[in-house]
């Protein structure tokens, strides 16, 4: 239906699901446009709306997606990011959207990145620990997580930490002993969908 990119804020039609992408930008692949696609092809053109926390180009597939009635804009980024992750993932009666879900996804790195944005998936791995205490605090937060396979051989990026803080968030409130987390990005999508309209 619709895609907000930063910094405009623009209304999402209660009767939608929003999904918020929220993985790494720099350094992987396009990953938010696979998603997004998928997501469209499941669920129908008009029947959803995306933020992505990308930056496109104009010549961009997905520039043209873009939501062009914006009623105001953040001044950073990471308001921005702050006003559609809590639309997403918090239950109605904090956030005021019935539906919705965080997706998170972490790709493997593709391409280096430059040394003052920091390591890769840094942004990433701070939300999802963040989410994850917001799961622990409140069963009904709306949120997946995914990450590619070969994440787990790299020891140093924390993926085994980031899966134990769900796991307690899912064991603390009695939905289970793991978390689940889903090692494609098509299935992660499709759980993102069956969280939003569940």
């Amino acid at each position: 239906m619709a895609l907000i990119l930063p910094k405009g804020i623009a209304t999402c039609p209660p009767d939608v699901p929003l999904f918020f992408f929220a993985g790494p930008t720099t350094g992987a692949y396009d990953w938010q446009h696979n998603a997004y696609r998928q997501v469209e092809a499941c669920l129908g053109r008009d029947r959803f709306v995306a933020a992505l926390p990308c930056r496109y180009d104009d010549d961009h597939p997905l520039k043209t997606e873009q939501i062009r009635q914006v009623c105001g804009e953040t001044p950073r980024q990471q308001a921005w990011e702050d006003i559609y992750l809590e639309l997403a993932g918090f239950p109605y009666e904090k956030s005021g959207h019935p539906r919705g879900c965080i997706i998170f996804w972490i790709p493997v790195q593709r391409t280096p990145r430059p040394p003052e944005t920091g390591v890769y998936a840094r942004d990433t791995r701070r939300e999802a620990g963040r989410w994850s205490a917001f799961l622990q605090m409140d069963p009904r937060v709306r949120v997946v997580f995914g990450a590619e396979p070969a994440l787990w051989q790299d020891k140093a990026f924390g993926l085994s930490q980031i899966t134990r803080n769900f796991d307690h968030a899912y064991q603390k409130n009695g939905l289970g002993d793991r978390f689940p987390v889903y090692e494609t990005l098509a299935d992660t999508v499709d759980a993102a969908i069956t969280v939003a309209l569940g």
